[in-house]
Formats: structure tokens, C-alpha cells, sequence
């Protein structure tokens, strides 16, 4: 049986999904600045958190939205085949993860990159941050609802 196009964009979202996944796991192992890795963003996000720190409405954005694209990130690869049938679904999630995505990469390429200073000390793990949410939307955008496949009913004869 031949593989549908709607199944061939679907597997490729699963395949952007996955790939999204694994940057998000190579962000916390890989280098943020010369001095420390990436997940030492989630030490001073919860530091912050703990301590008050984040009245800033940037970094309130920032922490927000990336505590959502990580929720988002870890879980679309399992989540993937219900979006396939539901709409309301994939509206909800293609939403949250677009705005969420604009938000985080877009506070990261503001303060981070766009600074001559931090660009330079910048390290691969500030890219796979900004990389991992924009492959997960871009993972969202190419899901196609799949027809429903005929159940087969047992005939009466066959009791």
C-alpha cells in the first residue's frame, strides 16, 4: 500500500520534532559562554525565581517562555500522532509554540546576539536554544490531518 502524502508530512514532523529534541538535550551539554555550559540557565532561572529576582518583564518572558518550549519540546515527539487527528489540538499547541518561540528567540537575538560584547562570547548552546523551539514549530506546521483508517466489522456470518 503506498504511503500517503499526508502520512510522508507527518513522518517528516515527527522527524523535525525528534531533531528539535536532540538540540534541546545538545543545549544543556554544550558550551553557553566560555565559562559555563547551558544548563546553568536553569540554575539561575529557578535561583531567580527562588530568590525574587525576576521582576524584569524581560526575563520574565524569557524564563516563561522557556519553561514552555521546554515542556513543548520534551513532549511534542509523544503528543505528534494526536495533533495528526485533532485540530483544536494542533491549533492549541501550534499557537502556544509560536508565540513561545517568537518570545524566547526573539529576547535571546535581542539581548545576547545583537550585543557585539555577548555575541563573542556566545557559544553553540545560545544557537541550539534559539534552533530547538523554531525546528519544533517548524515541526507543527508540517502535520496533515490523516483520513481516518475504515475499521473492518466482523460480518455475521463469521459468529
Amino acid at each position: 500500500m503506498p504511503m500517503s502524502q499526508a502520512r510522508r508530512m507527518n513522518l517528516i514532523a515527527l522527524a523535525f520534532a525528534v531533531t528539535a529534541l536532540v538540540v534541546f538535550v545538545a543545549f544543556h551539554f554544550l558550551p553557553w559562554s566560555p565559562l559555563w555550559k547551558g544548563w546553568v540557565v536553569w540554575e539561575d532561572i529557578f535561583g531567580d525565581l527562588a530568590d525574587g529576582g525576576l521582576e524584569e518583564p524581560p526575563l520574565v518572558l524569557a524564563a516563561a517562555s522557556l519553561l514552555t518550549e521546554s515542556l513543548l519540546i520534551v513532549l511534542l515527539p509523544f503528543l505528534l500522532r494526536m495533533t495528526w487527528s485533532s485540530r483544536l489540538l494542533w491549533w492549541t499547541v501550534t499557537l502556544v509554540s509560536g508565540i513561545a518561540t517568537c518570545a524566547l528567540a526573539g529576547i535571546i537575538l535581542y539581548f545576547i546576539l545583537l550585543d557585539p560584547y555577548t555575541r563573542a562570547e556566545a557559544g553553540p548552546a545560545v544557537y541550539c536554544l534559539v534552533a530547538a523551539p523554531v525546528l519544533n514549530f517548524i515541526s507543527l506546521l508540517f502535520v496533515r490531518r490523516e483520513a481516518p483508517e475504515p475499521h473492518a466489522f466482523p460480518s455475521p456470518e463469521s459468529h
